[in-house]
């Protein structure tokens, strides 16, 4: 059930007051640096002529993702208040300080932004952050979209919490081929995912999935026209688009594994398989081998039947660093 931020006549992020059929760009002060340089994160809210749900969407969360940027900025460039039904809040980029330095983490706490949620009001900067997004707008959104990258060794795909019908009804409308169930286990927590924007949101009554849109620090204009479609696609599923959603004849559900890869033996991982690829038990997957004698050191077997989600992208790995995370199939959505 709606919030009902949506239904009101005018809608306020600080000073920042849209009204119905208006579309407005501000920033929200986080901090500042210590020349006195303000930190603040651009926001963008578009209040549909129409009541309606009111849907979050966020990129770079982590500084060096920027390809769900362009996909914020088309998706301005294409609404229209007039004809949207209820509200859209948009954050291009999140992690202000990560983006500005080329990072993944946010400068001077060295923290990761998506492990934080919802943040302190008197904590780190990063905390800062996430508590001044989550406060005046993710907690008074009906659902979320944060827009991620991986690498280019991984497939392009969809977070989303399984046990949640909405939420898998939305990860299966934005239209990815691929889709992961990544449920909230003691693995998980372990990695800290208990502090992801999606986790929390979710625990707050806010619906949220997780598109991984293509590799990180560069554009990559596939998987920006997936994403752009996504987000179309979920907004014409709440009805606050006409149009029709275009889906894939099929798409694979995949359980994540949260215990990935690693290699036994340093060296160069030459992998022998491809995102996305689904492979069998005791497949090799690679090797890794000897850069000064080209000795094979180690072959890399699939322990169980599955889907390569991704591989390492840089081939030159230490011992026990991560080489490859496979999915589980969990089954296939048709559609027709």
């Amino acid at each position: 059930m709606a919030k009902g931020f949506g239904q009101s006549e005018t809608f306020a992020v600080r000073d920042l007051v849209v009204r119905r059929g208006e579309k407005l760009k501000g920033r929200l002060l986080a901090g500042r640096l210590a020349d006195g340089s303000p930190i603040d994160i651009p926001v963008i809210v578009a209040h549909g002529r129409e009541a309606g749900p009111v849907l979050y969407v966020q990129a770079a969360c982590h500084g060096i993702e920027v390809n769900g940027i362009e996909v914020i900025r088309r998706l301005d460039q294409e609404i229209e208040p007039e004809r949207l039904t209820g509200t859209i809040l948009m954050v291009p980029v999140a992690n202000v300080l990560g983006f500005n330095y080329r990072v993944r983490q946010t400068v001077f706490d060295l923290e990761d932004l998506n492990r934080v949620w919802p943040g302190k009001k008197t904590g780190r900067i990063s905390e800062r952050i996430a508590h001044l997004l989550f406060s005046e707008m993710v907690s008074r959104a009906d659902y979320l979209l944060d827009l991620h990258t991986g690498s280019s060794t991984m497939v392009t795909h969809v977070r989303y919490f399984g046990e949640d019908p909405t939420c898998s009804a939305l990860a299966r409308v934005f239209g990815t081929r691929v889709v992961v169930d990544e449920p909230l286990d003691v693995n998980a927590r372990a990695l800290r995912f208990d502090g992801k924007l999606r986790n929390v949101a979710l625990r707050e009554g806010v619906c949220g999935i997780t598109p991984e849109l293509g590799g990180h620090s560069k554009f990559d204009q596939q998987a920006i026209r997936v994403g752009f479609a996504g987000v179309r696609n979920i907004l014409i599923h709440l009805g606050m688009l006409r149009g029709t959603i275009e889906l894939p004849p099929e798409q694979t559900v995949l359980k994540l594994d949260t215990q990935p890869l690693t290699a036994n033996w340093g060296g160069l991982f030459l992998s022998q398989v491809e995102p996305g690829e689904r492979v069998r038990q005791g497949q090799t997957l690679g090797v890794i081998y000897n850069p000064q004698t080209f000795d094979i050191l180690e072959e890399v077997l699939a322990p169980q039947e599955g889907m390569v989600l991704s591989f390492n992208e840089n081939p030159v790995v230490h011992t026990g660093e991560r080489l490859a995370s496979l999915g589980l199939i969990e089954g296939i959505w048709e559609n027709h």
